[in-house]
């Protein structure tokens, strides 16, 4: 689950303020459930996208640690799957979904 933050949203919040906050809390958790494992999303901002992505640099994993991605993997070229480690693709200001 991601977790909203912005510099704009004060410590202590009114009713109505925290009411609004859940509603696109829950927005956004339905929004990153609506990604499906292994799709890569062109990400141009300073920050990070919110957890639950890898960004595309042709970093090393470990297989155990994201059995759904490397399940998606063993069908993309673009992925090199080993027995323990899988490599994902080298794409500038990209992120795969884990």
């Amino acid at each position: 689950m991601a977790l909203i933050r912005h510099q704009n949203i004060p410590a202590k919040l009114h009713r109505d303020d925290r009411e609004i906050v859940a509603f696109l809390q829950g927005l956004l958790d339905y929004a990153h459930g609506l990604v499906p494992t292994g799709a890569r999303i062109k990400w141009k901002s300073t920050e990070e996208p919110a957890g639950g992505y890898l960004q595309c640099n042709g970093q090393v994993i470990t297989n155990s640690q994201y059995p759904a991605l490397v399940s998606y993997a063993a069908n993309d070229p673009d992925f090199v799957v080993g027995v323990t480690t899988t490599t994902l693709p080298t794409d500038v200001d990209f992120f795969v979904k884990t």
